[in-house]
C-alpha cells in the first residue's frame, strides 16, 4: 500500500465516523419526537424550576447549566400520582404553579417526556458532521483512485 493509499483510508474512514455520529445526532430528536406522539398527552402541574450545575468530562471537561423542571401528571383514567423532572432548552418555558402538557407511555406511566417536539438547532451540529464526513469519504476516494 502507497502512502497516499493509507490517506485515503483514513480519509475514508474518518468521514464514515463523522457520517455516522452525525446521523445520530440527527436522528436522535426525531426519534424521540416520533416516539412521544405515540404516546399519552397528559396535562401535568408545574412545580418547580431549578438550575443544575453539571460538570461534563472527557478531554475538554467544563461546567455547564442546565434548567430543570419538576412536574407531576396523573393519567385521565386515574391512577396514582407521577412525578418527573427533565431538563429544558432554551425555547421552553416553565413556571411553576402552570400546567403542561406531557406525553406519557401508556405502557409504563413511570416514563414521561416533557417536550414532544424537536428543537431547532439540536440537529445543526449533526447536519455539519454527515456534510464533513461526505467531504472526507469523497476526498479519500478521489485520492484512492490517485494511487490506483
Amino acid at each position: 500500500m502507497t502512502a497516499i493509499g493509507g490517506v485515503a483510508g483514513a480519509f475514508a474512514a474518518m468521514g464514515v465516523v463523522f457520517v455516522v455520529a452525525g446521523l445520530g445526532q440527527v436522528l436522535r430528536p426525531v426519534l424521540r419526537e416520533r416516539r412521544a406522539r405515540r404516546w399519552t398527552p397528559v396535562r401535568a402541574d408545574v412545580v418547580a424550576v431549578r438550575q443544575d450545575r453539571r460538570v461534563r468530562t472527557g478531554d475538554r471537561a467544563r461546567s455547564i447549566t442546565v434548567t430543570v423542571v419538576t412536574y407531576r401528571y396523573r393519567l385521565p383514567h386515574g391512577g396514582p400520582l407521577h412525578e418527573a423532572e427533565a431538563d429544558l432548552s432554551d425555547s421552553d418555558i416553565a413556571v411553576p404553579g402552570t400546567t403542561a402538557t406531557v406525553h406519557v407511555d401508556p405502557d409504563d406511566p413511570t416514563r414521561s417526556q416533557y417536550r414532544c417536539r424537536g428543537s431547532a438547532g439540536h440537529g445543526c451540529s449533526g447536519v455539519v458532521f454527515v456534510v464533513l464526513g461526505a467531504v472526507a469519504v469523497c476526498i479519500g476516494a478521489l485520492l484512492w483512485g490517485s494511487a490506483s
